[in-house]
């Protein structure tokens, strides 16, 4: 009984998450969610070819030897092709990865010491190029948007090092030897309730990612930073000034939801030039500056309204949701700030 629930555990979640993906889609359209469902459709051939070795015997494995090693091969470069289609306007890089990724399964197939290799090679170029196109991304945001709740994907980069480790120990795993599990099944219990969520986190995370480049993209204000011409130095420093000054007098931090296009339709000017302001003369993002307002101003109608909620309080300063507030008051805020 608890070999058949160790050895199916991940392979239900990974069927399970699939067709909860799969339901999605046929409701909605999302860029990168076909992506994901592929990855959870490989995933889940992996686990049965875990299940297999495990419960119909070593003889009755080979013929899903190959099966397994395909799989090995193309889950974690699903998982970061899927990064690329949240983050990335272009198809070029997801074109290099499904190459890539072909050319390794290749050379996998051909030796299986090379497989292994290759396998800890895309479990490191995964995290690293996962990393930085998040990174990329979410600082991206933060030039466009004050509040980027349900925006930025900072989630990913932790699932990212879960699955770094998962890995790590997979490889232990396999390195001692898988025929050593079969008379020590106990010892696949962590391993396997581990990985099983895992992949649920993965599954839900991306059920719940309603917001790619394609949002940012096709935002009828979006501009190509690119495109504006280039000014002097005096013209940055007096659009900083009067960046400054109309937030101020207007209490623009103030609105829900604020967008960088928003304050540069009201100083006619573009939203490239108030990035430069930002970046050159406070050394900080759109949605920095914003929320580190919002933090002054909460704490001064704190101090002079005790009596009000710290939801109230939260509300009248900008922010979406009390979630927010605080931990824009642990980045932005006195360190010894209370809630």
């Amino acid at each position: 009984m608890l070999k058949a629930v160790v050895t199916t555990l991940p392979m239900i979640v990974c069927v399970v998450m699939a067709v909860q993906v799969a339901l999605v889609l046929r409701q909605e359209s999302r860029r990168a969610l076909p992506l994901l469902l592929l990855f959870l459709l490989d995933a889940s051939l992996l686990y049965v070819c875990h299940f297999v070795y495990f419960n119909a015997g070593r003889e009755q494995y080979p013929q899903f030897a190959i099966i397994y090693r395909i799989c090995n091969l193309t889950v974690w470069p699903l998982y970061l092709i899927y990064i690329f289609k949240l983050t990335q306007r272009s198809l070029r890089w997801i074109a290099i990865g499904a190459a890539v990724t072909a050319l390794f399964v290749v050379l996998g197939l051909m030796w299986e010491i090379v497989a292994k290799v290759l396998f800890a090679i895309e479990v490191l170029a995964t995290v690293a190029i996962g990393h930085i196109c998040i990174t990329h991304y979410n600082r991206r945001l933060d030039t466009l948007y004050a509040d980027n709740e349900g925006r930025n994907l900072t989630h990913l980069t932790i699932l990212l090092w879960l699955m770094l480790a998962t890995s790590v120990i997979s490889l232990l795993c396999n390195a001692v030897g898988r025929a050593y599990f079969i008379d020590h099944i106990v010892l696949l219990a962590g391993p396997s309730v581990m990985f099983s969520a895992l992949l649920f986190s993965i599954a839900w995370a991306g059920l719940n990612i309603k917001f790619s480049i394609i949002d940012i993209e096709n935002d009828p204000k979006e501009e190509q930073l690119q495109l504006a011409p280039a000014v002097g130095n005096d013209t940055i420093r007096n659009i900083a000034e009067s960046f400054d000054r109309i937030m101020t007098e207007r209490r623009l931090y103030l609105q829900h939801n604020i967008k960088v296009d928003e304050v540069a339709q009201q100083l006619c000017t573009n939203r490239t030039y108030i990035y430069h302001a930002l970046t050159d003369y406070h050394h900080t993002s759109f949605s920095d500056y914003v929320n580190s307002r919002r933090i002054s101003y909460a704490i001064e109608l704190q101090a002079a309204h005790p009596e009000l909620a710290v939801a109230d309080v939260a509300e009248q300063s900008g922010f979406a949701s009390t979630s927010a507030y605080y931990r824009n008051l642990a980045k932005f805020g006195p360190r010894n700030a209370k809630p």
